[in-house]
């Protein structure tokens, strides 16, 4: 009785009211974009202040800027997805390679690959970061390995490591040194003289049995630079050894579904799991990845580790407790900030939900202060969606352009840069 005589229809209607009012103002703060064709058209609201990228404001703050961080998405950013592989074009490589070799400039490609993939494919830029499995690895570009080494060696598990790290702001890397991964004339090759990690391998359905992955792996990427060897081959680690166990429980649960899931596929990775269901019926696949995705939940432990459904992606990924792109970037800037100089120009591109996470870590760093004239954030979304990020670029195609353009500003700006004329093919490939 009291509760029918305190929520009356005339307090309902005011709520509504309220509620619709809140929704109008959202709504009038947003531009409304149709996305795709035909019958599969889309009404999409995006800020008003979200932008094509504009490289004309971006290469100013980069030309005045004394140290610049760069943070890139792989796969549907620097290159388009695709089955049939994702081996880096030499052009791309070029463009990196070019950008990197200005030491003001502190590239990483933070991305969801094995670091076997990503050594096999970057591993002859030296001067490149590289931070695989979404930064349980990172490799450090060669011209900050002698100020990360100098940095106190941390003594705590890796879970505290990553947590702590963030909250009392001490120039401690919660990266710690692992097995060495050396490149090699176009491949990735374990240092046998370091205690090696498991290597990455992925399974398919088909009775069970583990197979080895094919994608991408049938043709090696040729190193572009002078020298076939790489001496930048160590690698740093986020995660402790022990934070594997959670798989003897977790894969015979992935397996099972893999089983009666007809087009999935297993990706087990040296600290993570993902389970691809984008060969398989979409909404079989999909409820397939949730109610797994509620099971494991169930069956492991909240503490231990990350179960994520990306329904763009099509893909369901478990990785240890915290590790995502969000924490990496968090971690990076906290790690790097006493090594790179003022005004400093950070740089964010991705294409996914998980690159969000990305974008929000360096709008909110907690180590940079915000409206600080010290600081120029820019951050970029790949394809015209919602996004927390300041611009927006149509396709892989236009990050690799604004790359290029960035790249010969850099190329322009170091000191061994001569006038060339117009016909001597300086452009960077464009």
């Amino acid at each position: 009785y009291r509760y029918v005589m305190n929520h009356s229809l005339e307090l309902w209607a005011k709520a509504f009211l309220r509620d619709l009012k809140k929704a109008s103002a959202y709504n009038s703060n947003l531009r409304f974009v149709q996305v795709g064709f035909s019958s599969d058209v889309t009404l999409v609201g995006l800020r008003s202040d979200f932008a094509k990228v504009d490289m004309e404001s971006i290469r100013k703050t980069y030309e005045k800027s004394k140290s610049r961080l760069i943070l890139l998405d792989y796969d549907g950013t620097l290159i388009e997805v695709r089955k049939s592989g994702a081996t880096p074009p030499p052009q791309l490589k070029e463009t990196l390679r070019t950008l990197c070799e200005d030491e003001a400039n502190i590239v990483f490609i933070i991305s969801g690959r094995t670091r076997e993939k990503l050594i096999r494919w970057f591993g002859d830029i030296e001067n490149l970061g590289l931070a695989a499995e979404k930064g349980c690895f990172v490799r450090w570009p060669k011209h900050v390995l002698p100020y990360i080494n100098s940095l106190p060696k941390s003594t705590e598990r890796s879970r505290e490591r990553r947590m702590i790290a963030l909250q009392r702001g001490t120039r401690q890397s919660p990266w710690i040194q692992c097995s060495a991964l050396e490149f090699k004339s176009g491949s990735a090759v374990a240092n046998t003289t370091t205690t090696s990690s498991p290597s990455s391998s992925s399974s398919s359905r088909g009775g069970g049995d583990d197979k080895k992955l094919n994608e991408n792996n049938s043709a090696p990427a040729t190193p572009t630079a002078a020298s076939s060897s790489s001496n930048n081959s160590q690698w740093y680690s986020l995660c402790d050894s022990d934070e594997k166990g959670w798989k003897e429980l977790a894969m015979p649960v992935i397996k099972a579904y893999d089983e009666r899931t007809d087009g999935a596929m297993i990706e087990d990775k040296e600290y993570g799991i993902v389970w691809k269901f984008e060969g398989a019926d979409p909404d079989y696949g999909q409820m397939q990845a949730r109610e797994m995705q509620k099971y494991l939940m169930e069956l492991i432990a909240d503490d231990v580790i990350d179960i994520v459904v990306y329904d763009d992606n099509r893909i369901l990924e478990i990785l240890p407790k915290g590790v995502n792109k969000g924490l990496t970037t968090s971690l990076l800037i906290d790690t790097l900030r006493s090594n790179m100089k003022d005004p400093l120009f950070l740089m964010a591109v991705g294409d996914d939900v998980s690159d969000e996470k990305m974008f929000s870590a360096l709008q909110n760093s907690p180590v940079l202060q915000r409206d600080d004239s010290r600081y120029d954030i820019v951050t970029c979304c790949v394809g015209l969606k919602p996004s927390q990020a300041q611009y927006y670029a149509h396709d892989p195609e236009e990050v690799r352009e604004s790359l290029r353009e960035l790249a010969l500003v850099a190329e322009q700006m170091s000191p061994s840069w001569t006038n060339q004329s117009s016909d001597s093919g300086m452009v960077l490939g464009r």
